[in-house]
């Protein structure tokens, strides 16, 4: 049964769904898109902040790519609100969902049972990560 309160869950529970029944490639293309989907929302929730909604998504759209969303901007903005670090190899297997997912969705590239189950554990704890430090106000500058 799919998650009904945070539209943002719905890949994700695709994902694990995907993964369950063995359908292992897809998998990978919902579980990138609920980080993507998370993320997009946490910083759109913090640039506003700082610039009108629509220059946000503008900027979040069509300035930035989700590989630059995730490296520099989600460093630097969880910094700025003095949320912890995401661990390296969270990050790392994010980073490499987001590749996999191009193969998949452009060529088709066929996925292992351990390439799908690294990728939907990869988005749950990026997921939990953003929905636990995100979004939140910039600390106030001394």
């Amino acid at each position: 049964m799919a998650p009904t309160g945070d539209p943002e869950l719905v890949p994700l529970w695709s994902a694990i769904e995907a993964y369950s029944s063995g359908a292992y490639q897809e998998a990978i293309v919902p579980a990138a898109v609920a980080v993507e989907y998370k993320l997009a929302s946490v910083l759109r929730a913090y640039f506003k902040q700082f610039a009108g909604e629509g220059r946000v998504d503008d900027f979040l759209q069509n300035g930035v790519t989700f590989s630059y969303q995730l490296n520099p901007l989600l460093p630097a903005v969880m910094h700025g609100v003095g949320a912890p670090k995401l661990r390296d190899e969270v990050a790392n297997k994010l980073s490499w969902l987001r590749g996999k997912r191009n193969k998949v969705a452009h060529k088709h590239e066929a996925v292992t049972q351990d390439e799908a189950a690294d990728a939907v554990v990869a988005a749950l704890f990026g997921y939990q990560y953003l929905a636990l430090y995100g979004p939140l106000p910039a600390k106030a500058s001394p």
